[in-house]
């Protein structure tokens, strides 16, 4: 992670516009995205999603937003479309694209089916960042503090 890396004005809005979206973005996905790059439709700012939770059905999924850079984006992008005959290649571009990014600043919840934004609020202070894969770390579902945080129902 790099901690001086920030997201647009856009992005770290309270008032978040749409969010856009290549379909080569998706970087993992579980009968919808879990881990993608999202673009900012105002400017040339990235940022990373990844899943903190879901509701029971999947549909609801609330995301951590951290900053990417739009350069390492387009390199990780590159270097992905070359392919290589290496299995373990994909986790390591992977790994660097995430090592580039910069702390969660936003919680935001997309509905899975149509991808509209439900609710964004700001990183909750003293909260640790993501630092492993979403599954690793997905709470049970008895866990809503993540829904909480966003004052929707886990449902």
């Amino acid at each position: 992670m790099d901690p001086r890396r920030r997201l647009c004005t856009h992005l770290s809005s309270p008032l978040l516009p749409r969010l856009a979206r290549q379909a080569d973005d998706v970087l993992d996905w579980e009968a919808g995205a879990t881990v993608a790059v999202v673009r900012c439709p105002d400017c040339d700012g990235c940022g990373l999603l990844e899943l903190l939770d879901w509701t029971p059905d999947g549909r609801v999924r609330v995301f951590a937003l951290c900053a990417l850079g739009a350069d390492e984006v387009a390199l990780f992008q590159r270097d992905v479309q070359r392919g290589s005959c290496d299995p373990a290649r994909m986790t390591l571009e992977q790994q660097a694209l995430f090592a580039s990014a910069g702390p969660a600043e936003r919680v935001i919840a997309l509905d899975a089916h149509g991808e509209a934004l439900l609710a964004n609020a700001a990183w909750p202070d003293g909260t640790p960042q993501p630092n492993a894969p979403w599954r690793e770390r997905l709470p049970a579902h008895a866990d809503t503090r993540w829904f909480e945080h966003l004052g929707l129902e886990k449902t």
